[in-house]
């Protein structure tokens, strides 16, 4: 008689070995290779971010440098200018060089005017000048914006006459809110509202669509979007007309950014 211990298992309990267990195998340690090709991809990152930042500070010293001239030829503007008005005043006191003296007296004191009106108008001098100055022939002065923001619209790749033939609204605008264009029907419907600018120029549609309440809170969500150049859509009800205390009108107004147009 045999008496087996009580802690030894029976050969019948020894527990089989499944093909679940026996089949996984421990996870391969990374090899020279793997171990090359992260460091790889690490100084590309790294030299990615490199290149990123030597950009905006490239971009930032240009801008900074372009803000240097711009002051600078501001400055030299109007301290001409101020000589100029100063000299025009002393010939015209004294009465020296007769005549040619005054005459040339009178031509500086109005372009000083013009200058000091155009700068203190609610409108950008510089898109002023430049709708001046490219205005053609069979163009009038209300079509000034239009051919103010012609080239803009050339560099950013949209047909100026494809926006003049759309019966919709069309406003462009920089991020910053300064308008570039607007067509035919935008500034039709901003004359019929009568919002239009000083200068014949186009207004916002913080401008155009002036509400308060809940129209005011789209036109807000509006604004935000088109300074992020993001989609975005909102009815608003709007009075657009001065007679008769004007006509209650639905619009339908979207942003997006100009690539997505």
């Amino acid at each position: 008689m045999t008496a087996e211990p009580a802690f030894a298992p029976k050969p019948d309990d020894v527990p089989e070995e499944t093909p679940e267990i026996a089949g996984e195998a421990a996870p391969r340690p990374p090899g020279a290779d793997d171990i090359a090709a992260m460091m790889a991809e690490a100084e590309t990152r790294a030299r990615r971010k490199t290149e990123q930042k030597t950009e905006k500070d490239e971009e930032a010293r240009v801008q900074s440098r372009a803000r240097l001239i711009q002051h600078a030829l501001l400055g030299a503007l109007w301290g001409g200018l101020a000589v100029a008005a100063a000299g025009a005043a002393y010939v015209l006191s004294t009465g020296e060089l007769g005549g040619a003296g005054v005459a040339l007296g009178l031509v500086v004191g109005a372009l000083a005017f013009v200058f000091l009106m155009a700068a203190f108008r609610p409108t950008p001098s510089a898109m002023l000048a430049s709708a001046a100055m490219r205005r053609v022939s069979g163009k009038s002065a209300n079509d000034a914006g239009q051919l103010a923001g012609s080239q803009m619209l050339q560099s950013l790749g949209l047909a100026e006459g494809v926006l003049d033939a759309d019966p919709d609204a069309r406003l462009i605008t920089r991020t910053d809110g300064v308008v570039i264009y607007a067509n035919d029907a935008y500034f039709a419907l901003a004359r019929a509202a009568g919002v239009m600018g000083l200068a014949g120029l186009p207004p916002r549609i913080d401008r155009l669509f002036a509400q308060q309440g809940a129209e005011a809170t789209k036109l807000f969500r509006l604004c935000r979007a088109a300074k992020s150049a993001a989609e975005s859509a909102e009815i608003i009800y709007q009075q657009i007309g001065l007679e008769g205390g004007g006509a209650l009108r639905r619009f339908q107004v979207t942003t997006r950014g100009v690539d997505e147009a």
